[in-house]
């Protein structure tokens, strides 16, 4: 979390009271030392330059600015506010405040990370952020529905993962000196035509669940 400051602004009608989120640049005008504040609170268009006077509660903030503070290219000292958002790198977090959805940035150039309204960022950041950090689920191959024909026999495979739901027990056939079934006729309603199949190939394939359910559904026919 960034480290935060109270310092007052004195104006020649009023004294406002201001918290410092951080300092991202500095420059040096006629000797007179200023840092761009962020202030906590406010978008980064909001951000201000003021001298070194105004910041003697910071002196913390100012430490740590001078210890990592890289190299400012010259176009920095004279940017437009408004401009500075596109100085954004990439979003590296992500919270909900009073004001709403607010990502944490990393600057091209700045030494520290601040905290900005989702509004107030480049739209094609934010994109990349979500598209990241909450990806799409994959959308699975489609399953197009097989085209069975009724003068066809397919396989219990075929049957089991296509119509299940559908399919039907019509008929079995037994031996004489077995009470088991050897074959058992199976009928998809429109989609397949009547066709044996072995009783241990069936109980191999089809789930025990849905054999018990045709079954006691079945009109068996010897």
């Amino acid at each position: 979390m960034p480290k935060t400051k109270v310092i007052d602004l004195v104006g020649e009608e009023e004294t406002s009271n201001y918290e410092v989120e951080t300092l991202l640049l500095s420059r040096n005008i006629n000797g007179s030392i200023e840092y761009y504040v962020k202030w906590k609170g406010y978008d980064i268009t909001d951000s201000s330059w003021e001298p070194i006077q105004h910041l003697k509660s910071c002196k913390s903030l100012i430490q740590e600015f001078e210890e990592k503070k890289p190299s400012m290219p010259v176009d920095y000292q004279n940017f437009r506010h408004e401009e500075i958002k596109y100085f954004a790198k990439c979003l590296t977090d992500k919270r909900t405040t009073k004001r709403g959805i607010e990502y944490q940035v990393l600057w091209k150039n700045f030494p520290n990370q601040t905290w900005e309204r989702k509004d107030a960022l480049p739209e094609n950041l934010v994109t990349r952020y979500e598209h990241a950090h909450n990806p799409k689920p994959a959308t699975p191959p489609s399953q197009k529905k097989m085209r069975l024909s009724p003068s066809k026999k397919y396989t219990l495979e075929q049957i089991a993962a296509h119509y299940p739901t559908r399919v039907q027990i019509v008929g079995v056939k037994a031996s004489v000196d077995s009470p088991a079934p050897s074959k058992v006729k199976l009928r998809i309603p429109g989609v397949m035509e009547d066709e044996y199949y072995p009783w241990i190939d069936v109980r191999t394939h089809l789930p025990q669940h849905l054999i018990d359910f045709l079954i006691s559904k079945a009109h068996f026919k010897h």
